[in-house]
């Protein structure tokens, strides 16, 4: 008899092609040598619990041993064109996203926008509020500026003097337009409130 692997390669195999194998009896435990069909040895190890959902991703059990259901399904069984999450996904390194990311309305979005996550778990594009920042210029040097601004609410400020060196005073916040700004001396400069 040859050594079996001196036989020759077979590259693509049918349903019909036999394999040999060697059967033990449970009882007995006795061996004879049969062969089985290899579409029979498939569907026996679809009945060992490699059976899932149409459409669905699946995955290896807790145990290894078998295959279950993925919360990840493909929207056609043939030529799949989209895939969905059905739960939630933790990315837990770098995602890259390639072609066209939708928002939670199938809007693509323009130049500029952001994806906004919304309290019912929703996300749609919008852009980003606008960084709101007055500009207040004193010509004069001087150790008290007195700023009325277009804000509308009481902002963040950065003095300067003329050579760009940030210049710390005591800052007063008369109301949501209006704050004065006291200094040791007296200087010209800017004053950024956002």
């Amino acid at each position: 008899m040859a050594i079996i692997y001196s036989y020759p390669r077979l590259a693509t195999p049918r349903d019909s092609d036999l394999l040999v194998l060697t059967h033990t009896d449970e009882e007995t435990d006795e061996k004879s040598t049969n062969n089985i069909t290899i579409s029979n040895l498939a569907a026996f190890m679809l009945a060992l619990g490699f059976q899932g959902t149409a459409r669905t991703v699946p995955l290896f059990s807790q145990s290894g041993f078998q295959l279950v259901d993925s919360i990840i399904v493909a929207d056609d069984e043939v030529n799949p064109t989209k895939m969905t999450v059905e739960g939630d996904l933790t990315v837990q390194q770098i995602l890259t996203l390639e072609g066209v990311v939708k928002d939670s309305d199938g809007d693509v979005g323009t130049e500029g926008q952001v994806l906004v996550a919304k309290a019912d778990g929703t996300l749609n594009f919008e852009r980003p509020p606008a960084a709101d920042t007055f500009i207040y210029v004193q010509n004069v040097p001087a150790t008290v500026w007195n700023i009325t601004h277009t804000l509308n609410k009481l902002p963040s400020v950065m003095v300067v003097d003329t050579g760009n060196t940030v210049v710390q005073g005591e800052i007063t916040y008369i109301d949501n337009s209006n704050i004065t700004i006291n200094f040791t001396a007296g200087f010209a400069g800017k004053a950024y409130l956002n």
